[in-house]
């Protein structure tokens, strides 16, 4: 995700569509994930963390796969949809999952560590994306790089077994 928000406007100009359009689009995408967001935050214990999880990391797929072909509507509105859904998903998983898994004992250090990874990540994205887009900004390139990895995690979630919170926080079962 960073490393779209870093090039959109070169992404967008390279799809032939202009910087005000890029700008503009950025608009319904936060209210769209917004609404994600809350509407998932409010029913996210009934439906279960991990198919947040599976759901994100399909709409992941379809941005990805919208980046290779912006300049055609059905390609931007693959985009569109999935950016839209994702950053919120993100959001409710960003501010969920520790507690819900660990309680609050340790939050301070589980969030300090996720954080330092994200940002590590959002560090080295936008470097990974300007590398493999070259000196003639082709961002299909990285964008089909990066659907391998989100594929593979998809491929996982979709044979994730979810935890119960109480199994993680009391820790590894004892045999009798």
């Amino acid at each position: 995700n960073t490393a779209f928000t870093f090039h959109f406007i070169s992404i967008f100009d390279q799809a032939g569509r202009t910087e005000a359009f890029a700008a503009a689009i950025l608009i319904p995408i936060a209210v769209i994930s917004t609404a994600v967001r809350f509407t998932v935050s409010a029913f996210y214990q009934k439906i279960g963390l991990h198919r947040v999880v599976t759901v994100l990391l399909a709409s992941l797929v379809l941005t990805t796969v919208g980046l290779s072909g912006l300049n055609t509507l059905p390609m931007l509105i693959l985009w569109f949809t999935g950016m839209s859904i994702a950053q919120g998903l993100f959001g409710v998983l960003n501010s969920v999952t520790w507690i819900h898994y660990f309680g609050p004992a340790h939050l301070g250090t589980i969030s300090g560590f996720t954080m330092s990874s994200l940002v590590l990540g959002s560090a080295l994205g936008p470097a990974f994306f300007s590398l493999l887009a070259g000196e003639k900004l082709n961002y299909s390139i990285p964008a089909l790089i990066s659907l391998i990895p989100i594929l593979l995690l998809l491929a996982g979630a979709l044979f994730l077994n979810p935890f119960k919170p109480e199994e993680i926080i009391a820790g590894p079962r004892k045999e009798k």
